[in-house]
């Protein structure tokens, strides 16, 4: 590797890094799987991404480097082994981060933004971008696009696909473009053009149009879906728009790889509320459950006994943690909950669901209303 990463510098201004810590560290991410690559790269901008992209693809071509791939990594906190491989890992947190421009209804950051970081300056506005998943304190922006990640409140918000407004990603040819929403006359001149930009257009307008019936029936009958490829959303009847986007999210980085991102945003709730429902069997639950939908949660979480009980072996560390004071002041927040166990025992499930909104009666008459 070591010949690759001298062709490598003529062009990258970014780092190159065969250091065995580097490699180690780049060869897990959340999952059960380790895989050891042979270098890590840091690009400083798009431009290095768009050079490293084409000097891979050309370098393919030959017999002594045809094993050859790239793959980008952000935070690492994936779970299914996605930001790994043999050869190349791609990490864009190093350099590739920061928000670019923001105001009440979008903000532009780069890929190797950590959520937290986007979530300091969203806060400044009393606005978010709702779908980030439990690891938010920890993971990237990037990562999130390529895993369509969604989180505790998809129910209210949906996916991070409902939120990208555009993203500029670096195709196979090495070239960066900019997919988000248009109109049919946009796609009939982008068909037009010589390169692969306009191959992709032309081929998945066919595809949407020719195949619609199949890709309608084809498409998962689910509520959440991570699989990627996400071809039924690309054409929307309805609002005649044509959105390459949802090409890009949740295929982790195997249709392109993104440089930057924009998402929406949306007021930030003002004040929340929780129910907690204990069941003494499973036998209410899909009904329960249908019924809690109904209301309009933006979370519902369902924990069995075993996790109660579990939970309750690390109450030692909690108290560490925190501190005893703290550690009550938490209690007291459970004082019905107390009871409810007391008077009628450990339930087989707990469902919490969460309400929130601008005004705190607004949120307590609609907890009310699920209550009822």
């Amino acid at each position: 590797m070591e010949e690759l990463r001298v062709q490598i510098e003529k062009f990258f201004s970014g780092n190159i890094v065969l250091d065995s810590f580097d490699l180690q560290k780049a060869s897990r991410d959340w999952s059960l799987f380790e895989v050891m690559p042979k270098m890590v790269v840091y690009p400083r901008n798009s431009r290095d991404i768009q050079e490293l992209v084409a000097f891979v693809a050309k370098k393919k071509k030959t017999q002594k480097w045809s094993e050859l791939s790239l793959t980008a990594r952000a935070a690492g906190t994936d779970m299914s082994g996605g930001p790994l491989n043999e050869s190349i890992i791609m990490d864009v947190t190093r350099y590739m981060k920061g928000v670019v421009s923001i105001d009440k209804e979008e903000v532009t950051v780069l890929p190797g933004t950590y959520y937290r970081d986007l979530e300091t300056e969203t806060d400044k506005l009393g606005v978010m971008m709702p779908c980030f998943p439990a690891s938010k304190s920890i993971c990237a922006v990037g990562g999130m696009v390529a895993n369509n990640g969604a989180g505790e409140l998809s129910i209210r918000y949906g996916q991070n696909k409902d939120w990208v407004r555009s993203l500029k990603v670096v195709l196979e040819d090495g070239k960066e473009v900019e997919f988000k929403p248009v109109t049919k006359d946009i796609v009939k001149a982008k068909s037009l053009q010589k390169d692969l930009e306009g191959e992709i257009y032309r081929k998945i307008w066919y595809l949407t149009q020719r195949a619609k019936t199949d890709i309608d029936e084809a498409k998962p009958k689910t509520s959440k879906n991570s699989s990627g490829y996400l071809i039924w959303d690309v054409w929307d009847e309805k609002t005649q728009m044509f959105d390459l986007t949802k090409l890009v999210v949740g295929a982790q980085g195997t249709t392109g790889i993104i440089t930057e991102i924009t998402y929406g945003l949306t007021p930030k709730p003002k004040t929340s509320t929780m129910m907690v429902s204990f069941v003494k069997n499973f036998e209410p639950v899909p009904e329960l459950v249908e019924k809690l939908l109904e209301t309009n949660p933006d979370t519902l979480e369902v924990y069995d006994d075993n996790t109660v009980k579990f939970a309750t072996r690390f109450f030692g560390d909690m108290v560490a943690d925190k501190g005893l004071w703290e550690v009550i002041r938490f209690g007291l927040r459970f004082i019905p909950e107390f009871f409810m166990g007391v008077f009628g025992g450990m339930p087989k499930l707990i469902i919490l669901s969460e309400y929130s909104g601008t005004e705190a009666k607004e949120v307590r008459d609609m907890a009310k209303a699920a209550k009822k």
